[in-house]
Protein backbone atom coordinates (compact mmCIF):
# COMPACT_ATOMS: atom_id res chain seq x y z
CA UNK A 1 0.00 0.00 0.00
CA UNK A 2 1.28 3.46 -0.83
CA UNK A 3 2.61 5.64 2.03
CA UNK A 4 0.43 8.50 0.79
CA UNK A 5 -2.82 6.61 1.30
CA UNK A 6 -5.42 8.45 3.36
CA UNK A 7 -8.23 7.32 5.61
CA UNK A 8 -11.73 7.15 4.11
CA UNK A 9 -13.36 10.54 4.12
CA UNK A 10 -10.09 12.40 4.83
CA UNK A 11 -9.08 15.25 2.53
CA UNK A 12 -6.01 14.51 0.40
CA UNK A 13 -2.90 16.62 1.07
CA UNK A 14 -3.49 18.61 -2.09
CA UNK A 15 -6.81 19.89 -0.70
CA UNK A 16 -5.34 21.44 2.44
CA UNK A 17 -6.33 25.05 2.89
CA UNK A 18 -3.57 27.60 3.29
CA UNK A 19 -3.51 29.73 6.44
CA UNK A 20 -3.84 32.85 4.28
CA UNK A 21 -6.57 31.43 2.04
CA UNK A 22 -9.42 33.29 3.83
CA UNK A 23 -7.77 36.58 2.87
CA UNK A 24 -8.48 35.75 -0.76
CA UNK A 25 -12.18 36.35 -0.05
CA UNK A 26 -12.76 40.06 -0.58
CA UNK A 27 -15.39 40.59 2.14
CA UNK A 28 -13.34 38.74 4.77
CA UNK A 29 -10.21 40.61 3.75
CA UNK A 30 -11.96 43.96 4.16
CA UNK A 31 -13.32 42.88 7.56
CA UNK A 32 -9.88 41.71 8.71
CA UNK A 33 -8.23 44.94 7.55
CA UNK A 34 -10.89 47.08 9.22
CA UNK A 35 -10.61 45.24 12.52
CA UNK A 36 -6.80 45.43 12.36
CA UNK A 37 -6.85 49.20 11.84
CA UNK A 38 -9.43 49.59 14.61
CA UNK A 39 -7.33 47.52 17.02
CA UNK A 40 -4.22 49.59 16.26
CA UNK A 41 -6.21 52.78 16.90
CA UNK A 42 -7.53 51.39 20.19
CA UNK A 43 -4.00 50.65 21.36
CA UNK A 44 -2.81 54.13 20.35
CA UNK A 45 -5.64 55.58 22.42
CA UNK A 46 -4.86 53.36 25.40
CA UNK A 47 -1.15 54.28 25.43
CA UNK A 48 -1.78 58.00 24.90
CA UNK A 49 -4.56 58.18 27.48
CA UNK A 50 -2.57 56.27 30.07
CA UNK A 51 0.47 58.50 29.65
CA UNK A 52 -1.64 61.68 29.67
CA UNK A 53 -3.43 60.78 32.92
CA UNK A 54 -0.18 59.83 34.65
CA UNK A 55 1.51 63.02 33.41
CA UNK A 56 -1.31 65.22 34.65
CA UNK A 57 -1.90 63.55 38.01
CA UNK A 58 1.14 61.40 38.78
CA UNK A 59 -1.26 58.97 40.50
CA UNK A 60 -1.79 55.35 39.37
CA UNK A 61 -5.14 55.42 41.15
CA UNK A 62 -6.34 58.19 38.83
CA UNK A 63 -5.39 56.08 35.81
CA UNK A 64 -7.34 53.14 37.18
CA UNK A 65 -10.38 55.35 37.75
CA UNK A 66 -10.29 56.75 34.22
CA UNK A 67 -10.00 53.31 32.62
CA UNK A 68 -12.77 52.01 34.84
CA UNK A 69 -15.07 54.89 33.86
CA UNK A 70 -14.37 54.25 30.18
CA UNK A 71 -15.19 50.58 30.63
CA UNK A 72 -18.46 51.46 32.36
CA UNK A 73 -19.42 53.86 29.56
CA UNK A 74 -18.58 51.18 27.00
CA UNK A 75 -20.70 48.64 28.86
CA UNK A 76 -23.60 51.10 28.98
CA UNK A 77 -23.35 51.67 25.21
CA UNK A 78 -23.39 47.95 24.35
CA UNK A 79 -26.16 47.30 26.89
CA UNK A 80 -28.32 50.11 25.54
CA UNK A 81 -27.83 49.02 21.94
CA UNK A 82 -29.03 45.50 22.75
CA UNK A 83 -31.91 46.48 25.05
CA UNK A 84 -33.53 49.42 23.26
CA UNK A 85 -34.26 47.78 19.91
CA UNK A 86 -35.40 44.47 21.37
CA UNK A 87 -37.76 46.17 23.82
CA UNK A 88 -39.29 49.11 21.96
CA UNK A 89 -39.34 47.58 18.48
CA UNK A 90 -39.45 43.89 19.33
CA UNK A 91 -42.31 43.88 21.85
CA UNK A 92 -45.02 45.34 19.56
CA UNK A 93 -44.00 42.95 16.78
CA UNK A 94 -43.86 40.05 19.24
CA UNK A 95 -47.33 40.78 20.65
CA UNK A 96 -48.99 41.14 17.25
CA UNK A 97 -47.13 38.25 15.65
CA UNK A 98 -46.15 35.19 17.72
CA UNK A 99 -48.45 35.96 20.65
CA UNK A 100 -51.41 36.94 18.46
CA UNK A 101 -52.55 39.58 20.97
CA UNK A 102 -53.49 43.26 20.79
CA UNK A 103 -52.76 46.72 22.22
CA UNK A 104 -54.12 45.82 25.65
CA UNK A 105 -51.63 42.98 26.02
CA UNK A 106 -48.82 45.17 24.72
CA UNK A 107 -49.64 47.74 27.40
CA UNK A 108 -49.62 44.98 30.01
CA UNK A 109 -46.10 43.97 28.99
CA UNK A 110 -44.79 47.52 29.21
CA UNK A 111 -46.61 47.95 32.54
CA UNK A 112 -44.94 44.80 33.89
CA UNK A 113 -41.53 46.18 32.93
CA UNK A 114 -42.35 49.55 34.55
CA UNK A 115 -43.59 47.92 37.76
CA UNK A 116 -40.41 45.87 37.89
CA UNK A 117 -38.36 49.03 37.44
CA UNK A 118 -40.26 50.67 40.31
CA UNK A 119 -39.50 47.76 42.62
CA UNK A 120 -35.89 47.53 41.42
CA UNK A 121 -35.42 51.24 42.07
CA UNK A 122 -36.68 50.86 45.64
CA UNK A 123 -34.38 47.90 46.26
CA UNK A 124 -31.37 49.48 44.58
CA UNK A 125 -31.79 52.67 46.57
CA UNK A 126 -31.95 50.94 49.95
CA UNK A 127 -29.75 47.83 49.69
CA UNK A 128 -26.05 48.39 50.26
CA UNK A 129 -24.34 45.48 48.51
CA UNK A 130 -20.67 44.70 48.95
CA UNK A 131 -18.48 44.54 45.83
CA UNK A 132 -21.00 46.59 43.88
CA UNK A 133 -18.92 46.34 40.72
CA UNK A 134 -19.13 42.55 40.60
CA UNK A 135 -22.79 42.56 41.66
CA UNK A 136 -23.59 44.99 38.84
CA UNK A 137 -21.84 42.79 36.28
CA UNK A 138 -23.82 39.76 37.46
CA UNK A 139 -27.08 41.72 37.26
CA UNK A 140 -26.28 42.84 33.73
CA UNK A 141 -25.72 39.23 32.72
CA UNK A 142 -29.04 38.29 34.32
CA UNK A 143 -30.86 40.99 32.31
CA UNK A 144 -29.35 39.58 29.13
CA UNK A 145 -30.53 36.08 30.03
CA UNK A 146 -34.06 37.30 30.83
CA UNK A 147 -34.31 39.30 27.61
CA UNK A 148 -33.18 36.32 25.55
CA UNK A 149 -35.70 34.15 27.40
CA UNK A 150 -38.54 36.41 26.18
CA UNK A 151 -38.06 34.72 22.80
CA UNK A 152 -39.36 31.49 24.38
CA UNK A 153 -42.54 33.03 25.81
CA UNK A 154 -45.74 31.45 24.56
CA UNK A 155 -48.20 33.61 26.49
CA UNK A 156 -48.48 37.26 27.51
CA UNK A 157 -48.12 36.36 31.18
CA UNK A 158 -44.87 34.52 30.60
CA UNK A 159 -43.50 37.56 28.79
CA UNK A 160 -44.78 39.84 31.54
CA UNK A 161 -42.98 37.84 34.23
CA UNK A 162 -39.69 37.98 32.32
CA UNK A 163 -40.05 41.70 31.63
CA UNK A 164 -40.93 42.40 35.26
CA UNK A 165 -37.67 40.72 36.30
CA UNK A 166 -35.56 42.47 33.67
CA UNK A 167 -37.13 45.84 34.53
CA UNK A 168 -36.34 45.38 38.24
CA UNK A 169 -32.73 44.44 37.54
CA UNK A 170 -32.35 47.26 35.02
CA UNK A 171 -33.37 49.89 37.58
CA UNK A 172 -31.08 48.37 40.19
CA UNK A 173 -28.18 48.43 37.73
CA UNK A 174 -28.87 52.04 36.80
CA UNK A 175 -28.81 53.21 40.40
CA UNK A 176 -25.68 51.19 41.21
CA UNK A 177 -23.63 52.36 38.25
CA UNK A 178 -24.77 55.97 38.30
CA UNK A 179 -23.77 56.14 41.96
CA UNK A 180 -20.35 54.57 41.34
CA UNK A 181 -19.62 56.86 38.39
CA UNK A 182 -20.59 60.03 40.24
CA UNK A 183 -18.62 59.01 43.31
CA UNK A 184 -15.43 58.50 41.30
CA UNK A 185 -15.56 61.22 38.67
CA UNK A 186 -13.71 64.43 39.49
CA UNK A 187 -16.23 67.19 40.27
CA UNK A 188 -14.69 69.47 37.64
CA UNK A 189 -15.26 66.82 34.97
CA UNK A 190 -18.61 65.50 36.18
CA UNK A 191 -20.57 67.15 33.37
CA UNK A 192 -18.29 65.74 30.69
CA UNK A 193 -18.35 62.25 32.15
CA UNK A 194 -22.15 62.24 32.41
CA UNK A 195 -22.41 63.68 28.90
CA UNK A 196 -20.31 60.82 27.52
CA UNK A 197 -22.40 58.33 29.47
CA UNK A 198 -25.71 59.74 28.22
CA UNK A 199 -24.44 59.80 24.66
CA UNK A 200 -23.33 56.20 24.99
CA UNK A 201 -26.77 55.21 26.27
CA UNK A 202 -29.13 57.29 24.12
CA UNK A 203 -26.95 58.12 21.13
CA UNK A 204 -27.21 54.56 19.84
CA UNK A 205 -31.00 54.37 20.16
CA UNK A 206 -31.75 55.40 16.53
CA UNK A 207 -29.33 52.82 15.14
CA UNK A 208 -30.67 50.18 17.52
CA UNK A 209 -34.28 50.88 16.43
CA UNK A 210 -33.45 50.69 12.74
CA UNK A 211 -31.40 47.52 13.05
CA UNK A 212 -34.04 45.88 15.26
CA UNK A 213 -36.73 46.51 12.66
CA UNK A 214 -34.58 45.03 9.92
CA UNK A 215 -33.72 41.93 11.97
CA UNK A 216 -37.37 41.38 12.94
CA UNK A 217 -38.47 41.49 9.34
CA UNK A 218 -35.59 39.47 7.92
CA UNK A 219 -35.08 36.78 10.57
CA UNK A 220 -38.01 36.97 12.97
CA UNK A 221 -38.65 38.77 16.24
CA UNK A 222 -37.66 35.82 18.42
CA UNK A 223 -34.13 36.01 17.05
CA UNK A 224 -34.12 39.74 17.83
CA UNK A 225 -34.62 39.04 21.54
CA UNK A 226 -31.87 36.41 21.48
CA UNK A 227 -29.43 38.80 19.80
CA UNK A 228 -30.36 41.63 22.18
CA UNK A 229 -29.77 39.38 25.17
CA UNK A 230 -26.47 38.24 23.70
CA UNK A 231 -25.28 41.84 23.35
CA UNK A 232 -26.15 42.54 26.97
CA UNK A 233 -24.27 39.41 28.03
CA UNK A 234 -21.33 40.69 25.96
CA UNK A 235 -21.36 43.95 27.93
CA UNK A 236 -21.20 41.90 31.14
CA UNK A 237 -18.21 39.98 29.78
CA UNK A 238 -16.57 43.31 28.99
CA UNK A 239 -16.97 44.28 32.64
CA UNK A 240 -15.44 41.00 33.80
CA UNK A 241 -12.22 41.90 32.00
CA UNK A 242 -11.76 45.09 34.07
CA UNK A 243 -10.17 44.13 37.39
CA UNK A 244 -10.76 47.51 39.04
CA UNK A 245 -14.46 47.32 38.21
CA UNK A 246 -14.84 43.78 39.56
CA UNK A 247 -13.19 44.76 42.84
CA UNK A 248 -15.16 47.99 43.26
CA UNK A 249 -16.96 48.16 46.59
Amino acid sequence: MSDTATLPGAAPPSDRVSLLAPLQVRNFRNLWLGQSVSLVGDQFTFVALSWLVLSLTGRPGALGSVLMLLAMIGMASVFSFGYAGATYVGLPVFVKGPLGAGPRELGALFAASALGALMGGMIGGTVRARRRGLVGIILIGAVGALLAAVSLAQTVWQGAALLFGSGALLAWIGITYMTMIQQRAERAYMGRVMGMLMFGIYGLYPLSYGLAGWISQAAGVRLLFILGGALILASALLGVTVKDLRALD
